[in-house]
């Protein structure tokens, strides 16, 4: 019997701590909720706003999703714009060359 209530004891014990140890970590988890309410609060004064939600930056995310996609897009549109002004000009050179030579010739 005195092995039982030892064991018991010892299990007591240990809730014992336990039960303390939870008390604790309660304690510390509102002392560092208090002082991320204050850094909130300061941080809404100071920048004149509080800081994006999960859902509001992944609506933005998204939405900087969409613009990046029709920004390659356009750039690649420009590009292909640039790369046949560059080819006009060069033809447009040749052809002057030529009129050049044709009107020199006549």
């Amino acid at each position: 019997m005195s092995i039982y209530k030892t064991q018991a004891n010892s299990i007591s014990k240990k809730k014992d701590e336990k039960e303390n140890e939870l008390k604790k970590y309660e304690t510390d988890k509102l002392t560092l909720e208090k002082q991320m309410r204050e850094k909130e609060e300061s941080y809404a004064k100071n920048k004149g706003g509080k800081y994006m939600g999960r859902d509001s930056f992944k609506q933005y995310a998204a939405n900087l999703r969409v613009k990046n996609a029709n920004y390659k897009v356009m750039k690649k549109v420009l590009d292909e714009i640039k790369a046949e002004v560059v080819v006009l000009k060069r033809t447009e050179q040749i052809l002057k060359q030529r009129t050049d030579n044709v009107d020199a010739v006549m």
